[in-house]
């Protein structure tokens, strides 16, 4: 297939030549967390088609931007390096009004996305260790390393320091500072095996934006994300 061009000697041109295709970026957020197999991925985008899907993928793999052994499609280096613009729109998008399509589906792992980007990872300087969210059937691995945040879809690499197990609401009053860890566990809205501390720290990395952002953000009236 040919190159689209916009015949501009610019970055932002180059960049959109490659993900400025409609669903590209949502490929590359499915692939933030963490190796996806195709049917993962069109599961994840039904609406998108598995003919147009395949085609991006073999854009993206051939621009270097994502590779594929045993199955698997990841983000290479060059398509990690798309996380700061991934999270600069996420929070753009966030702050636009909602049109309040009644199709729209949610999914806790992309409003944990939003509150990675919105978090403070300084909060975990000098911690490292693994939290696993089991939030209805969904499992995410919050890694923290000093500063650094990586969130992972699936089981843990390693021994997570904390496990919580809760619902999705829940987790967005946790992350939009609606409750407490504390108060989540005394209630049972959480259900926690380890170290409550490392889920106290889990949940002040990431947090939701704030109102001021532009929308309010509540249980009754979820985000947009994604």
């Amino acid at each position: 297939m040919t190159r689209r061009s916009y015949h501009q000697q610019c970055g932002l041109a180059f960049a959109l030549e490659v993900v400025g295709e409609r669903w590209t970026m949502l490929i590359v957020r499915e692939l933030e967390l963490g190796p996806k197999r195709f049917t993962d991925l069109a599961q994840r985008l039904p609406a998108m088609g598995r003919n147009l899907l395949t085609e991006r993928l073999r854009q993206l793999e051939s621009h270097g931007v994502i590779t594929s052994e045993a199955r698997r499609y990841t983000l290479t280096p060059l398509g990690k390096d798309l996380q700061p613009a991934l999270d600069a729109l996420l929070l753009w998008g966030l702050r636009l009004p909602d049109t309040g399509a009644p199709d729209r589906t949610a999914n806790p792992v992309w409003a944990a996305l939003a509150m990675r980007a919105a978090g403070n990872p300084d909060a975990c300087r000098a911690v490292h260790a693994c939290c696993e969210l089991r939030i209805d059937d969904q499992r995410l691995v919050v890694e923290m390393n000093d500063g650094t945040v990586t969130l992972i879809e699936g089981p843990p690499s390693a021994t997570p320091a904390a496990i919580a197990t809760c619902d999705s609401d829940t987790f967005l009053c946790l992350g939009d500072r609606k409750l407490t860890v504390d108060e989540a566990i005394t209630t049972g809205a959480v259900q926690l095996q380890g170290d409550p501390e490392v889920l106290r720290i889990c949940f002040q990395v990431l947090h939701l934006p704030s109102s001021s952002s532009g929308r309010a953000i509540s249980r009754e009236a979820r985000p947009r994300i994604g």
